[in-house]
């Protein structure tokens, strides 16, 4: 995952920079975290959760209980 992550950001900024428009009812949803929050330093490994500021500051979504099978 933090490769996966380390060139997603990568993209993203590369992007931002060129100008590219972000654009669609989502858009600002991975901008900025992509682009502003996140960073993976591959050479300095250090596992730690991945927290999505903009992201984990919406309430969660409630779910029905699921029935336990027998």
């Amino acid at each position: 995952m933090p490769v996966f992550v380390s060139a997603v950001v990568r993209v993203f900024k590369a992007l931002d920079k060129a100008g590219a428009n972000f654009r669609g009812f989502d858009a600002e949803t991975y901008k900025r975290p992509f682009t502003s929050e996140l960073e993976v330093d591959l050479k300095a490994i250090n596992y730690q959760p991945l927290k999505l500021n903009s992201i984990s500051a919406r309430p969660a979504a409630r779910t029905k209980p699921q029935e336990t099978r027998h």
